[in-house]
């Protein structure tokens, strides 16, 4: 299944429990359970996952083990891509109508996990 081989690179890939990465052509539910399937795995603290389901909208997901509250990630990023989004303090989306400055987002997001 391509969200479970996608799931095994991103763990691979970890770094100190945390990933982070952009996965363009994916909807929100796919980005969601991809984001679920890496925090499914022994080690990893938290997830930051990008996508443009069309190369113009946006979509980001946070999923944390809950010591880092997802929905304060969100709010924080949300604007960079043109929106925001909710969900709750372990796993949160927010959808954008730009994807232009996503990169940005998943790197400042990223960055208030440390």
């Amino acid at each position: 299944h391509k969200i479970s081989a996608m799931a095994k690179q991103f763990v691979n890939d970890s770094q100190n429990g945390l990933v982070k990465g952009r996965v363009d052509g994916l909807d929100q539910d796919s980005l969601r359970s991809l984001a679920n399937q890496i925090m499914n795995t022994p080690g990893i603290r938290a997830v930051i996952l990008g996508s443009s389901p069309d190369g113009v909208k946006a979509s980001l997901v946070v999923a944390t083990s809950g010591e880092v509250d997802s929905r304060a990630i969100v709010k924080s990023v949300g604007p960079l891509i043109q929106g925001g989004g909710g969900g709750s303090e372990k796993i949160c989306l927010a959808g954008g109508k730009s994807a232009e400055r996503l990169d940005e987002a998943i790197s400042q997001a990223f960055s208030m996990l440390a």
